[in-house]
Formats: C-alpha cells, structure tokens, sequence
C-alpha cells in the first residue's frame, strides 16, 4: 500500500511540476510571461509551488501516518472550495475533471498511507 500511494503522490505531483514550469515557461497568464513584477511573481509562485510539492513528497516518505492525515484533509478542502467557489452552477460533467485531477489523487493516496501508517503502528515490534 505504501508504495502504491507513493507512486500516486510523485506522479501527481510530477504532472503539477510539469503544469507549472510550462505556464512559466510559456507565460500561460499566472505564473509569469510579462516583465518585471509579473515575471518575479511567476517565479516566486513557481518556488512556492514547488517547495510545497517537494515538501509533501519527503513527508509521504517519512511520516506515513500524518501524510495521510494531512492528504486527506487537503483533498476534502480543495473540495470545499472547489464547490463554495463554483456553488450552484455545478453539474457532474463540470466537476469531474476536478474530481479525477485534484482531489482523487489526494484522497487516493491519503487513504493508503493511512491504512498503511496505522497497520504499522498496530504491529507488534519485530525483534
């Protein structure tokens, strides 16, 4: 299981690296494109963005218990706001590339890791 949820994790966070270094390559609107301040903001969002990706992957690694805990709750924000920003105007045909790409993931991962971190601490020791 652990492995399994690592992989998801490096893979999605792989595919937002990817996403992010392109619109900040290519100036997509967000993450830069312009000059001075707008391509200082792109590169600070791209360190942001970055530093939190490689921060969540060297938690998966470590702290099973707790990236699970954390990937779960993030997913079911990320939910939240999805809905809270995009309220009533919401069919599943519109949520479902959301769903498949932002919060199945997480919520996919977050559950492996958890089951896996707590099958861990309910094991006896090994000697």
């Amino acid at each position: 299981m652990r492995y399994t949820a690592r992989t998801i994790i490096v893979l999605w966070a792989g595919f937002w690296v990817l996403f992010v270094v392109g619109e900040a390559i290519t100036g997509g609107g967000h993450y830069g494109g312009g000059n001075g301040k707008e391509a200082l903001k792109g590169i600070l969002a791209l360190g942001a963005i970055l530093l939190i990706i490689a921060g969540g992957i060297y938690l998966a690694w470590r702290r099973e218990l707790v990236a699970g805990i954390s990937l779960m709750l993030i997913s079911l924000l990320v939910l939240v706001a999805y809905f809270l920003r995009f309220g009533a105007s919401l069919n599943l045909s519109k949520m479902a590339p959301v769903l498949l790409i932002m919060v199945l993931p997480l919520l996919v991962a977050g559950l492996l890791f958890l089951i896996s971190g707590l099958s861990k601490r309910m094991s006896p020791p090994s000697q």
